[in-house]
């Protein structure tokens, strides 16, 4: 089924009333979101968010969990992020264009090394995030969705993934609260996802990105069925955003 077929589906769900406000932007959307694929490894889900207009490049949001299978054959690497763009990570659009992408800034990339940083002078320190955020770029330029603000408990909103790997899926649903889960800060949602989705936005009726998909909370334990789904606050990803600039600027020549 196409995207524009699940526009419909997804449009059949709203009042009419609504309708005319929310379908733009859910066009918006699915033209910003992305799968991602890592052939022979595994699949997410992203979107795009930024065009770096001066360096022809695209920013892609998505989990540093859907970019991890690379992980274990990069890890001892002391150059990380070169050694994971050694695997090729490819963008699949909702109009079916592909794009090869490269990981830009990754929430783990200089975890191992945090000891070093703390003991440099402040200057010359990098960043360390450790949100389950990962930021491709791709050598395009795309469309790309806007940053909004954390949703508001009961706000209604919706979603955009691959669950299971397949490509386009609208979810609706409401926002609950934001809490903390070990060191992440989540927010929940009423949102029917699965494995696959990690990485894609979660959209205010607005169309403005507000949460970054990140895992989800089973109703019963070891079974497959989840109850809620949980998000990255899209705050997060503005602060992660500046950090990548940040190290960007103090590592090229």
């Amino acid at each position: 089924m196409n995207k524009f077929a699940w526009l419909l589906v997804f449009l059949f769900l709203l009042p009419m009333t609504a309708q005319a406000k929310v379908e733009p932007h859910v066009r918006k959307a699915l033209g910003a979101a992305v799968k991602v694929l890592i052939p022979g490894l595994g699949s997410g889900s992203g979107f795009a968010f930024h065009r770096d207009v001066e360096r022809n490049k695209t920013l892609i949001a998505t989990n540093d969990h859907v970019c991890q299978v690379t992980r274990g054959r990069a890890i001892r690497t002391i150059n990380y992020v070169n050694a994971i763009n050694t695997y090729p990570i490819v963008v699949l659009t909702t109009n079916n264009k592909r794009y090869q992408a490269r990981v830009a800034h990754t929430a783990n990339k200089h975890l191992r090394l945090a000891w070093l940083w703390k003991i440099l002078p402040q200057e010359l320190q990098m960043p360390v995030s450790r949100d389950d955020l990962c930021i491709l770029e791709i050598k395009e330029i795309m469309p790309t969705v806007k940053l909004g603000s954390t949703a508001e408990l009961g706000e209604e909103v919706f979603s955009v993934s691959a669950p299971r790997g397949i490509w386009p899926i609208l979810h609706m649903g409401y926002a609950g609260q934001v809490q903390y889960l070990g060191f992440q800060q989540n927010q929940s949602f009423s949102l029917y996802l699965t494995s696959g989705s990690s990485g894609g936005g979660i959209y205010n009726l607005n169309g403005e990105v507000v949460s970054i998909i990140y895992a989800i909370r089973l109703a019963v334990p070891n079974t497959k069925i989840p109850v809620i789904s949980l998000g990255i606050p899209v705050e997060r990803l503005k602060l992660f955003k500046k950090e990548y600039y940040q190290t960007l600027i103090r590592t090229t020549p």
